[in-house]
């Protein structure tokens, strides 16, 4: 799952919340040097990911992208995957989203001061630029595959895989809305919302 997702089930708590976020940018030992609550929600992040990788269903969507694209299908799917839950927010979440992404934003900069500096570079342009919410448009997922079009090493079009997206829209929303709600059910039953204390 791409950003949306993984702060969405960090049940509005914010230690939970910054380890979701830096569960991309740590690696080894340096998670220890994370107090115990961020360590968790780093945790709940690569669970979201072990769950959602395999799920039959996001296999299922990645197979809907034909080649030459099928080598970034999960890059595909992760952020068309979080267009679908901006279009779908409230039938899963009782804030409304440019509240709930205030949040966020704001959150990230509290804490940025113990990011490492690529993260830190990138909770601080994802606030300029207002990223999360430009999820919401085909114009901002194509910007999105852009920014991730640009720190790929191999020359690629990624961009271009958005037309996929609008190929096989309705499938892949169907594939989303039967999705989300599973891994949504496996996470609250796997880290309860009262796991771990704000920092």
């Amino acid at each position: 799952m791409n950003y949306l997702a993984h702060f969405a089930l960090s049940n509005l708590n914010q230690a939970s919340l910054i380890g979701n976020y830096l569960g991309d940018f740590v690696r080894g030992k340096t998670i220890e040097d994370y107090s115990l609550p961020i360590q968790e929600g780093i945790k709940l992040h690569r669970t979201i990911d072990s769950y959602t990788d395999c799920h039959p269903i996001v296999v299922q969507s990645k197979q809907r992208i034909p080649q030459p694209f099928r080598r970034y299908s999960g890059i595909l799917i992760d952020v068309f995957y979080d267009h679908f839950l901006c279009q779908h927010w409230q039938a899963f979440y009782s804030i409304p989203l440019i509240d709930f992404v205030q949040y966020v934003y704001q959150t990230l900069a509290e804490y940025e001061e113990q990011f490492p500096e690529r993260a830190k570079m990138f909770s601080q342009r994802m606030k300029q630029e207002n990223i999360l919410i430009s999820y919401t448009s085909i114009e901002g997922i194509r910007s999105a595959l852009e920014r991730i079009e640009q720190r790929l090493r191999q020359p690629n079009n990624l961009r271009d895989g958005i037309r996929y997206l609008t190929h096989s829209f309705h499938q892949l929303e169907n594939d989303f809305l039967t999705f989300y709600p599973q891994l949504e059910k496996y996470i609250n039953e796997s880290f309860p919302k009262s796991f771990v204390v704000s920092d």
